[in-house]
């Protein structure tokens, strides 16, 4: 028996295929209609945001004159309170306070002779700022302002300034020693209110831009910073990030010092820890302005150290061995490790800085000494104000002292360099961040 095959017609798989090819296209041409119309709204919306904010510029430029009048424009918000409640909720983190907004009613508009607007808007002339009144919902975000608008940079300069912006840097520091740098406090004398963002590291050539107004440093070096708005760019900043290891000690060899910066005064106190190289007329720390002395030394083997009335040495104490010694200065009491050695009333306000490793002689350092420091706290009315550890910072391999307290980190201001002990693990990462100015 011979099998007759039908060759004409469609099968039902080929119809259904058909069918979501033809679902497919009419789809995509749906989108591509609702893509060109939401297109459409957004280019409208943003023409009307700047020939609003282009008239408002005006209007600021004439408030001079009629400062009164101008700023009286428009209506009261609360006239439409519930829908200014809506906006000024929706943009908070632009604007937090709608004081000085008037409602700009298409009447209005019409009596100012703008045209090409349909759009009503809160307006602050004095600020420059125009609010749409209904905001337009574009991919799933709704926007206001011209700041809003995404990957846009308003810039319209009815009289441009000739002042070149400027701004401040802030950073947080987050986990394993990265910082987040943000900008904040923009001041520029002109009619930009969006800025770009630009950084890089000092031995790269391309910048990198970001709208967000901060960005994230990961690893340690000088990077650059500015924001920019077409052709209008700000001065550079360089922000310095370095990171340091901690260490055993570190060693003075007879013409290194610290000036730590701290006024010796009644309600100063500080403890030191020290391990002696040299014994004689040396002194080991402080400062002197006579009969002022805030500050130790060693004569002959003995620990030498300001009294009530004059500077005098300590007969029971000889620095025979080669441990370390922790010492406390304050106005009331002297002691060498925790024991008293000299209680009264000294006078330690002389107005000069306290040093380190050598003493600060009216203003001029003097009688280096020989020796290892593995801390120096420092309190100001019981107020832990400084608190320094052996440290050299890895980016140069430089030794100094850095402050736990303030995140400050001091090196030698004499001559030669300090030399340092072994690594110390201390399980967290020490590091500080430094912002210039160029």
């Amino acid at each position: 028996m011979r099998i007759i095959k039908n060759t004409k017609g469609i099968t039902l798989i080929s119809l259904v295929i058909t069918i979501i090819i033809i679902i497919i296209l009419a789809s995509v041409a749906t989108y591509s209609g609702i893509k060109v119309v939401n297109s459409s709204k957004l280019a409208a919306f943003t023409t009307e945001l700047k020939i609003m904010q282009t008239q408002v510029n005006k209007l600021y430029d004439e408030r001079t004159d009629d400062e009164e009048t101008i700023d009286g424009l428009g209506k009261e918000i609360s006239t439409v309170q519930t829908q200014a409640d809506k906006v000024f909720a929706a943009i908070a983190n632009e604007i937090d306070n709608r004081a000085g907004y008037r409602y700009y009613d298409q009447e209005t508009i019409k009596n100012l002779g703008i045209e090409g607007v349909e759009g009503e808007f809160f307006v602050n002339v004095q600020k420059r700022s125009v609010v749409s009144y209904e905001g337009l919902k574009y991919e799933g975000n709704t926007y206001y302002t011209l700041n809003q608008l995404p990957d846009s940079l308003y810039n319209v300069e009815y009289q441009a300034s000739q002042e070149q912006p400027d701004f401040d840097v802030d950073y947080e520091l987050l986990e394993n020693g990265r910082y987040k740098i943000k900008i904040s406090n923009i001041n520029y004398n002109g009619n930009i209110n969006k800025w770009q963002l630009k950084y890089k590291k000092e031995n790269e050539d391309d910048w990198k831009t970001t709208n967000n107004y901060s960005f994230t440093i990961d690893e340690v070096g000088n990077y650059r910073v500015k924001i920019a708005n077409n052709n209008t760019e700000s001065r550079e900043k360089q922000i310095v990030v370095d990171d340091y290891q901690q260490v055993e000690y570190i060693e003075s060899t007879g013409t290194q010092y610290i000036d730590t910066g701290i006024k010796c005064s009644q309600n100063m106190s500080c403890e030191i820890e020290n391990n002696f190289n040299e014994l004689s007329g040396t002194q080991l720390f402080g400062a002197y302005s006579s009969p002022k002395r805030t500050h130790y030394g060693i004569v002959n083997d003995k620990i030498y150290m300001p009294s009530v009335e004059n500077s005098a040495t300590t007969e029971h104490i000889f620095l025979t061995d080669i441990n370390y010694h922790t010492f406390f200065l304050s106005s009331t009491v002297y002691k060498y490790d925790n024991e008293i050695i000299a209680n009264g009333m000294f006078e330690f306000t002389n107005g000069l800085n306290f040093y380190l490793f050598a003493r600060n002689k009216n203003g001029t350092v003097s009688n280096y000494c020989k020796s290892k420091m593995t801390k120096a706290m420092f309190w100001i009315n019981n107020e832990l104000i400084k608190n320094f550890i052996p440290c050299y910072r890895k980016s140069d391999n430089k030794p100094g002292l850095y402050d736990l307290v303030n995140n400050e980190f001091y090196t030698n201001q004499g001559t030669g360099n300090f030399e340092i002990g072994k690594d110390i693990d201390s399980g967290e990462t020490i590091n500080t961040i430094i912002i210039n100015n160029l």
